[in-house]
């Protein structure tokens, strides 16, 4: 198809852009963005599965599938790699090359820290010095792999913090899936009254702190980047905090999990003037008698928002 270009409301467009933009949620431009950061040095290992930016992740504590894929090497990822699609990480490297002579990134729902280190790493390659990132996750079993995705990726103690925890409105406890099996599981999020959010039911359970979004914003003036993935609760977080969002972070990095809480999260950050930079609309399937909105993805979306009153343009 012919490129063709359409001026709309003083913007300009290219049908590639809009094809890109649309469908897998960058552009061109975007893409370039990836070539910035890459590690010259990075290569294939056994044991790992490691990427162009010198980003090594052991492979035996990953989902059985990715097992084949040991000693794997990872080009850029365009339109993604085996655990992000290309918005997020050109989310996260904007965020590196935006920052000045420190780096401060937050992850929540963290997982094995794909963004938290991923971060560090990053940062590490610009030249930065002055490095600390912080990650938030609430199960055991991923909390050990983020233990030793942080040692396999040369971190020193002093440059992370990392917090057995979830994330919520308010700090306290909660319940939360406790079984084996969540090793490899990466839907789950705090129990409430109502039960789990996607209807299931658990044998077993263990108590869980609870941090306020809030108290884990105001341990730093400013942070480059905060990366969110905590399975629907993310627009309750965000509307408690907002304030200090809006004081405090220069880039938030979000994952979706229904398109209600894709379009609050644009009318909450659209309306406190943050400028959307990449999105991706989760993706969702009608489920009849679904319990929640949540129950009914089968694609998380991303935004990743900048906050113009605080650092956040490329340098």
């Amino acid at each position: 198809m012919p490129d063709y270009e359409l001026v709309y409301a003083g913007h300009r467009f290219t049908s590639s852009n809009i094809l890109h933009n649309l469908f897998l949620g960058f552009n061109e431009a975007d893409a370039d963005i990836l070539t910035r950061l890459t590690d010259p040095n990075a290569k294939a290992e056994p044991g790992f599965l490691v990427d162009v930016f010198g980003i090594r992740t052991r492979t035996a504590n990953l989902w059985p599938e990715m097992h084949c894929h040991d000693g794997g090497f990872w080009g850029l990822p365009v339109p993604g790699n085996w655990h992000w699609e290309t918005p997020e990480w050109v989310g996260l490297i904007r965020s590196v090359l935006s920052a000045g002579d420190r780096y401060r990134i937050m992850e929540l729902g963290a997982g094995w820290g794909p963004a938290a280190v991923g971060g560090g790493v990053l940062a590490r390659l610009k030249g930065i010095s002055d490095i600390h990132v912080t990650a938030v996750e609430a199960d055991p079993y991923h909390f050990r792999f983020l233990t030793q995705h942080v040692a396999d990726n040369g971190l020193a103690p002093a440059n992370y913090t990392l917090l057995e925890a979830a994330v919520g409105v308010r700090s306290g406890s909660a319940l939360w899936p406790d079984s084996p099996d969540s090793a490899t599981a990466f839907g789950n999020r705090p129990i409430t009254r109502e039960g789990d959010y996607l209807g299931r039911t658990f044998e077993k359970t263990r108590k869980v702190k609870i941090l306020a979004f809030t108290k884990l914003l105001r341990k730093e003036p400013l942070w480059d980047m905060v990366h969110m993935d905590i399975q629907g609760t993310e627009v309750a977080v965000c509307r408690a905090a907002i304030q200090d969002l809006n004081r405090r972070v220069a880039r938030v990095c979000i994952g979706t999990h229904s398109r209600k809480i894709d379009g609050d999260l644009f009318e909450l950050f659209a309306k406190h003037g943050w400028v959307m930079e990449n999105e991706r609309p989760s993706r969702t399937t009608f489920v009849a008698n679904a319990k929640t909105l949540e129950a009914m993805n089968i694609g998380d979306g991303i935004q990743i928002w900048r906050n113009p009153k605080l650092r956040g343009e490329l340098n």
